[in-house]
């Protein structure tokens, strides 16, 4: 009897176990996995909370389109999981935010990382995701610095990264030397306006433009008349201001106050802004920025995510970061379906290798940090509408060179 239980039912118990572990999706023993836990920090508060809205809202909406059709499918788990967004008030702080990706990876054990807002801010967790080896997609940021730098677990997915946006933004001055000659360069104390100082003063130069006025300011300034009324007693007919969102709006309005129109005005990060109409109403009018997306190009799901967006949060999105982050979300969803698997080494290895389509053309890394693919864009407020004036192959309306006058 006892070789019968041996030879017989014991290898029939086997099979059970073996079955049931695999319609279960779970190691022995183990809880069966019920949702993707995806981290994050966001600006809440501090200096960065006018622009961390956008990225946070597209975060947001995505997690509830992923939910609405069932979740995300897993293969090696054999199910839809529905996401779980995790999130801190990283207070706009480069100490906080590292604090809280700590706690995100060794205390709420999440199972992906989402990148918080700004340059500053990214670089600030890079060391953490190569730390526990968590693949990570940055948005809303880019870093020339650390090009060169042994990182696996790290990738950035925007176009407009400074290297290759100075260059247009000059181009595009250039093919309107009658237009502009004198240019004025305002830029804040923080790391992704001053990587793009160190990259456009060279190439303005070089050009041949008369730059007029060049100066930084602090974070948190509080007071630009004095360095606006210098510009314009310069008769400057280009402002060119690398700024982030809140001393951008602070630059806008008391240029307007002082009476500073000058033929091309430039706010680096700032006029793309979903709240930038809410502020500044018809002011918005020939302002350009910084972004190469746009609803109109002819990219899968471009003006469904636009549409979408409005119908969700009842205001256009940030042309730049909610576009960008939305952007970084369709890659981490398409990485979970080609690795089939929440496995971090394994989506690392697709995340670093494939193409990716979305909703502003290919990305593709090829082993490095940054996103190979697509030109560097600059877009401008026209008749309400955020419009893509370069380069001139992704038009989608002629520059407006004047900038016409601030309305009174």
């Amino acid at each position: 009897m006892k070789n019968l239980w041996a030879k017989c039912i014991l290898p029939f118990l086997a099979i059970i176990l073996i079955l049931g572990l695999i319609t279960t999706g779970c190691a022995p023993g183990g809880p069966e996995k019920e949702k993707i836990k995806i981290g994050f920090s966001t600006s809440l508060s501090g200096i960065y909370a006018p622009a961390s809205e956008s990225k946070l809202s597209a975060i947001i909406l995505w997690s509830e389109q992923v939910n609405e059709k069932g979740g995300l499918y897993v293969k090696d788990i054999g199910k839809s999981l529905p996401v779980e967004l995790v999130y801190y008030d990283d207070k706009s702080s480069t100490e906080e935010c590292i604090r809280i990706y700590e706690r995100l990876i060794t205390v709420e054990k999440v199972d992906l990382l989402f990148s918080p807002w700004g340059t500053t801010l990214n670089m600030a967790v890079v060391p953490t995701a190569e730390k526990y080896k968590v693949p990570t997609i940055g948005t809303t940021t880019s870093a020339a610095k650390i090009k060169g730098q042994e990182i696996s677990y790290y990738w950035i997915v925007t176009k407009d990264r400074e290297d290759i946006q100075m260059p247009a933004l000059v181009n595009l001055l250039s093919a309107h030397r009658n237009e502009i000659s004198k240019v004025a360069v305002l830029y804040i104390q923080d790391v992704y306006p001053m990587a793009n100082e160190t990259y456009l003063m060279p190439l303005l130069e070089e050009k041949g433009f008369d730059v007029v006025l060049h100066k930084d300011y602090p974070l948190g300034v509080t007071d630009l008349t004095s360095v606006l009324l210098e510009a314009k007693g310069k008769n400057a007919d280009a402002l060119i201001g690398l700024s982030y969102p809140s001393d951008y709006f602070l630059l806008q309005k008391q240029a307007m106050e002082v009476g500073l129109n000058t033929n091309f005005f430039y706010g680096l990060i700032g006029p793309g802004a979903a709240v930038f109409p809410d502020i500044f109403g018809p002011s918005v009018e020939g302002v350009c920025f910084q972004a190469s997306w746009n609803k109109n190009l002819p990219y899968a799901g471009a003006k469904e995510f636009y549409d979408s967006y409005v119908a969700r949060w009842e205001k256009a999105p940030d042309y730049l970061d909610s576009a960008e982050t939305f952007e970084g979300l369709q890659i981490l969803e398409k990485a979970i379906e080609i690795a089939g698997t929440l496995d971090w080494e394994e989506l690392r290895d697709v995340i670093d290798t494939e193409v990716f389509k979305t909703i502003n053309g290919e990305v593709y890394w090829g082993g490095g940090v940054d996103n190979q693919r697509g030109p560097s864009g600059i877009s401008q407020w026209q008749n309400g509408e955020v419009e893509l004036i370069w380069p001139a192959e992704r038009m989608t309306a002629e520059p407006m060179i004047p900038k016409p006058a601030w309305p009174k």
